[in-house]
């Protein structure tokens, strides 16, 4: 099989137009098509763009038309998994205020005194289950906070 076999397989097994993997591996269109046409041979350059671009596709088969298309799932790296990044702990400080043009929701100019307010109910409500606290933030009065996270997941 020519690498123009096998490119052209790669843009099926992808569904991927000859446009939309020029974009990916961030070549013009026009040596992407001088490569399906035949009438150029694969860079090592544009060959390490497509493997950054399919990690799960196996080098030998790409560059030399031997042994299967793509790597057994435990040989992709694990880069191809997507990752969701960690998200830093923030002073409050360093929390961006978000101003709204008008609040949605006027205090009194007076509060009660606590003392004075009859609870509503003395019994506790009941959460639905379907719905777990995954984070509790505590703000003080000294402008610091602490951040609890459950860990009954």
């Amino acid at each position: 099989m020519s690498f123009t076999e096998r490119l052209t397989r790669l843009l099926k097994e992808k569904n991927l137009s000859a446009n939309e993997l020029s974009k990916i591996i961030e070549v013009q269109r026009s040596t992407l098509s001088h490569l399906i046409n035949g009438r150029n041979k694969p860079s090592l350059d544009l060959i390490e763009r497509f493997y950054t671009a399919f990690p799960d596709i196996r080098l030998e088969w790409l560059i030399m038309g031997k042994g299967p298309m793509y790597l057994p799932i435990e040989e992709v790296p694990r880069q191809t998994v997507m990752e969701i990044p960690e998200i830093p702990e923030m002073k409050v400080e360093e929390l961006p205020v978000i101003q709204d043009s008008q609040p949605t929701q006027q205090l009194p100019e007076h509060l009660p005194d606590p003392e004075s307010i009859e609870p509503e109910s003395t019994q506790l409500k009941q959460v639905p289950t379907a719905k777990r606290a995954v984070k509790t933030i505590i703000f003080f009065e000294d402008n610091s906070f602490e951040i609890y996270h459950n860990s009954q997941m």
